[in-house]
Parts: structure tokens; C-alpha cells; sequence
């Protein structure tokens, strides 16, 4: 989706999205979040394959 051109198109998506996860359709499964200072750490992480699931940035 962040390739995508048309800005209405994406808030649109991304309004189907959240209301799938609201109402419990669709179940993102978080491996782990990571401090925005770990992003290199992070990185390796996925790049070392040890990700089951999405990898968080938690930006405080």
C-alpha cells in the first residue's frame, strides 16, 4: 500500500483494515516492538529470519 498513489484509496484500505482487526476478522500477529533507538536491532532480527510476524518500531 505504500506505493500507492491515490491517498483516498489508501484511507480507505486502511479504514477496512482497522475495522477487520476491531471486529476481530483479521488477527495481526506481533512478533515483537522494539524502542525506535533499536532499529538497527530490529532490522537484524528480520533479516535473520527470527521474526514470527510483524516488528514493531514503539516511537515514546
Amino acid at each position: 500500500m505504500g506505493t500507492w498513489k491515490d491517498e483516498d484509496a489508501i484511507r480507505g484500505q486502511l479504514a477496512r483494515i482497522m475495522e477487520g482487526i476491531s471486529k476481530g476478522h483479521l488477527k495481526p500477529v506481533i512478533d515483537s516492538v522494539w524502542p525506535a533507538k533499536d532499529v538497527a536491532k530490529a532490522h537484524h532480527h528480520i533479516h535473520n529470519r527470527k521474526n514470527t510476524g510483524k516488528v514493531l518500531l514503539h516511537f515514546e
